[in-house]
């Protein structure tokens, strides 16, 4: 179990993170495609930057997000319609760095310009409220029922101002951050990282894997950030901090610390680190209780950079540490209904068999379309060589089992309608994954 967190600790990856769907003005034509992502480079002679996470292409229902987050320069012109997410009218002066957009126009193919059609942009203050019983998105307030008297204001919250944005979580956590700080990801993301150059806010959520509890996971991974500072020589301190209404221990740590050591504390972007620096990471482990509609986790929020920006680095953390809410949920309509964290975990399992899906298709083309008899077969189709291992033993921190071939060595044609046929298939929490013989994913609930 521990080196599990070491490796959720130390390693953070961007691929199958729930991605919140572009509206319905996004809907990509035959010959276009929705990209997704951060705003870097503001417009400037009718083109600008995207950061991009996630696409969209004709005929998906989702969003793919990728595996690495990718430039796309996007043009525009007079006839470019521009709105926010919520409805209303936008321009290019709206657009600016930091600020989230989903484009769409015609696919020009990788490396070349999107011409955009529509540009919607998606601001932590402006998102929409989601349909009921749907996931809520950051900075989305859900207005009471009509008559219904709305919740007072906690004092003891601090709330959004012109330095600060709210982020909310789907499963169930509300927090700020600076504005000036650029998010690593789009709503929804766990983790994130909001970044300034070589100083970062790194907000997490660690799975309570099965015989621990809250307390017991906060611990061990306290002790096992511990371990890995005293393995560096780096200086380790630990202290008590009260983050909604919930006492947490927390872990100062400081030292010579590399780029690359920065980088994985936080999932950081490396290259703005410009070398090694006498660096300070602090680190907060909040056991989130249990309750009748939301897995036990913990919330880890942890701050670094250079110690000679700790002028904005204390100022940062104290402020996010005072605005976290942890929002209340419903009781799932039935047992083995899907809370909202496990169902965000879920689609990032569903993310990496589509990639499989693709692996089976090109190992189809070399086999005559016979089934493998092993997922060891498939291991030179595999873009992502890590994903073998979770085929294998499934991915235990979300709750979804190993990966089962339903029909080793049966040639696919005989096997019927391949949108319709199971070709494999892993035990999810409260339904199963199934991947189909044309490469598509879906949930089957048992």
């Amino acid at each position: 179990m521990r080196s599990s967190i070491y490796v959720s600790l130390a390693v953070f990856v961007l691929t199958g993170v729930a991605v919140q769907a572009a509206p319905p003005q996004l809907t990509p034509g035959a010959d276009e495609i929705v990209v997704r992502g951060i705003v870097t480079e503001p417009p400037s002679g009718g083109r600008f930057i995207v950061r991009a996470t996630a696409v969209r292409l004709h005929g998906q229902s989702t969003d793919t997000l990728l595996e690495q987050p990718a430039p796309k320069v996007v043009t525009t012109t007079a006839n470019t319609a521009f709105s926010f997410v919520d409805g209303r009218s936008a321009g290019v002066a709206d657009v600016v760095a930091g600020v989230e957009v989903a484009v769409v126009g015609k696919n020009l193919g990788r490396g070349q310009p999107l011409p955009a059609r529509a540009v919607v942009l998606f601001t932590p203050e402006s998102t929409p409220a989601p349909a009921p019983g749907g996931p809520v998105s950051p900075g989305t307030s859900t207005p009471p029922a009509p008559g219904a008297p709305a919740e007072p204001e906690d004092p003891r919250v601090i709330r959004p101002d012109s330095a600060f944005s709210r982020w909310r979580d789907p499963a169930g956590v509300e927090y700020i951050y600076p504005k000036d700080w650029m998010p690593s990801a789009s709503p929804g993301a766990n983790p994130v990282t909001f970044q300034k150059g070589p100083v970062a806010l790194h907000v997490r959520r660690i799975p309570v894997e099965a015989g621990m509890d809250p307390q017991g996971t906060a611990e061990s991974a306290l002790q096992l950030a511990r371990s890995v500072a005293s393995g560096k020589g780096w200086r380790s301190a630990e202290g008590q901090l009260t983050i909604a209404g919930i006492r947490c221990k927390t872990l100062t740590i400081t030292g010579e610390m590399q780029p690359r050591d920065l980088a994985l504390a936080l999932g950081m972007d490396e290259k703005q680190i410009p070398g090694p620096t006498d660096a300070v990471v602090r680190m907060a482990f909040v056991p989130v209780p249990v309750n009748s509609a939301r897995e036990p986790w913990v919330l880890q929020i942890a701050i670094g950079g250079p110690q000679a920006r700790m002028g904005e680095l204390a100022p940062a953390f104290n402020r996010v540490a005072q605005s976290v809410v942890l929002m209340r949920q419903e009781a799932p309509d039935s047992p083995g209904t899907a809370t909202p964290m496990r169902a965000a975990n879920t689609v990032q399992v569903e993310n990496a068999l589509r990639q499989v899906g693709t692996a089976l298709m090109m190992y189809f083309t070399d086999n005559d379309d016979v089934v493998p008899s092993n997922w060891e077969a498939l291991r030179p189709y595999l873009s992502d060589p890590k994903l073998l291992n979770n085929l294998l033993k499934g991915w235990p921190n979300y709750g979804v089992g190993p990966v089962q071939l339903m029909a080793p060595g049966t040639r696919v044609s005989q096997m019927g309608n391949p949108s319709q046929v199971v070709i494999a298939k892993a035990a999810g929490p409260g339904y199963d994954i199934a991947l189909y013989a044309d490469g598509h994913v879906a949930r089957v609930r048992r």
